[in-house]
């Protein structure tokens, strides 16, 4: 059960509510004084503590009670695997302790997060070298907006390469990452040992050089990055073009892309359009966000989003210059049989009113048109299960559907 006690509450040591269920998850924003951090702390290294996910947003935690927190999360009675210290004050001395905290075989850690706070680049040196520990269990790491830097992202990318790092989940969002730092990131990734397969490295200074870098490791066989997310970077028409070339390899398995705000253009929208009609693309969701592309980049992703092999279902062009003329062909790829895109947002741009009124009237038809083929393959799904008249063996494996031709009743029903 989740509890969530506002400003001021200082009820840390009960572990039952008012209706005697155990607390699993508590969350306190704001308010926390000294005293009660301490007090909660020693609580959580109770042996009837069952807390298993603690929330402390803008308390004032401070090193000293990010200190308190790492001895409890080291008790072998502490039953803790998500911990979360979002604007905390967390310094480097506080994020040393919670590192050593991390090495202990005792803890059961998998989820820390750490945002907006001043963890700094030492801090994560000291978070990279408990990443390395055999003993650490940590998978999922949120560090943006801590100033972190090239030095402190080539460190955890160094961490990365460690046969024994179980991360896969890496947040560093607006922690001044340039080329350098992406390069190095691109590297580890590469690596045959990193388990990686979400990167968010939104509001950086990534540039082109950096994309290069990341498209690199994109192609690699041993990378198994699935999510990246470089919104608001500097990554331009020649960074988009890099990745767009990765994301035609038969190697990458990139199905998230987030590129919003990072002067792609209508020469970067076309690249991008050229990969998604590639036999081997993955890519299911991309968001171009403020990227200045107009009619031609438009043009282009329609009839990218036309092709059979295009695998697409969601395309983000919010706050861009798509006219009349893009607007239309768009539209006209959602009324194709061909087109696997269900979600389109292409409010703030440039089209009237009528354009408006024909991407709704698109995409409603579309919706009925899926909602059809779901039908058809339940359908097709019911009538295997009562022809094997065993129907807890009807399993949902796409491998196994393709091979009883239950696809190929459910395109006859569509």
């Amino acid at each position: 059960m989740a509890v969530h006690y506002p400003v001021h509450s200082r009820r840390e040591s009960q572990w039952d509510d008012e209706t005697g269920t155990h607390v699993e998850e508590l969350r306190v924003d704001q308010g926390l004084r000294p005293g009660e951090m301490l007090a909660l702390a020693e609580a959580i290294m109770s042996e009837t503590c069952t807390l298993h996910t603690l929330h402390l947003w803008s308390n004032g935690v401070g090193d000293d009670g990010a200190r308190a927190l790492a001895e409890a999360i080291m008790s072998e009675t502490c039953t803790l695997h998500t911990l979360s210290l979002g604007a905390n004050r967390v310094g480097a001395d506080g994020a040393r302790a919670l590192a050593e905290a991390l090495k202990s075989e005792t803890c059961t850690l998998h989820t820390l997060d750490l945002r907006y706070n001043g963890v700094g680049a030492d801090g994560a040196r000291a978070l990279a070298e408990a990443l390395r520990s055999e003993t650490c269990t940590l998978h999922t790491l949120h560090l943006f907006n801590n100033r972190v830097g090239d030095d402190g992202a080539r460190t955890l990318a160094e961490a990365l390469r460690s046969e024994t790092c179980t991360l896969h989940t890496l947040n560093l969002w607006s922690i001044e990452v340039g080329d350098d730092g992406a390069r190095a990131l691109a590297e580890a990734i590469m690596s045959e040992s990193c388990t990686l397969h979400t990167l968010d490295l939104t509001v950086n200074g990534v540039g082109a050089e950096g994309a290069r870098g990341l498209a690199e490791a994109l192609r690699s066989a041993t990378c198994t990055l699935h999510t990246l997310n470089l919104q608001l970077n500097r990554v331009g028409a020649d960074g988009a073009r890099t990745l767009a070339e990765a994301i035609m390899s038969d190697t990458c398995t990139l199905h998230t892309l987030d590129l919003a705000d990072n002067g792609v253009g209508d020469d970067g929208a076309r690249a991008l359009a050229e990969a998604l009609r590639s036999e081997t693309c993955t890519l299911h969701t991309l968001d171009l966000t403020d990227n200045g592309v107009g009619d031609d980049g438009a043009r282009a992703l329609a009839e990218a989003s036309k092709s059979d092999t295009c695998t697409l279902h969601t395309l983000h062009l919010l706050n861009n210059r798509v006219g009349d003329d893009g607007a239309r062909t768009l539209a006209e790829a959602l009324r194709s049989e061909t087109c696997t895109l269900h979600t389109l947002d292409l409010r703030n741009n440039r089209f009237g009113d009528e354009r408006a009124r024909d991407i709704d009237e698109a995409q409603a038809l579309s919706r009925k048109r899926r909602r059809c083929r779901h039908r058809g393959l339940m359908r097709a799904i019911v009538r295997l299960a009562i022809l094997r008249k065993r129907a807890s063996e009807v399993v949902f494996h796409p491998q196994r559907l393709r091979r009883e031709g239950v696809f190929d009743a459910w395109a006859q029903e569509g």
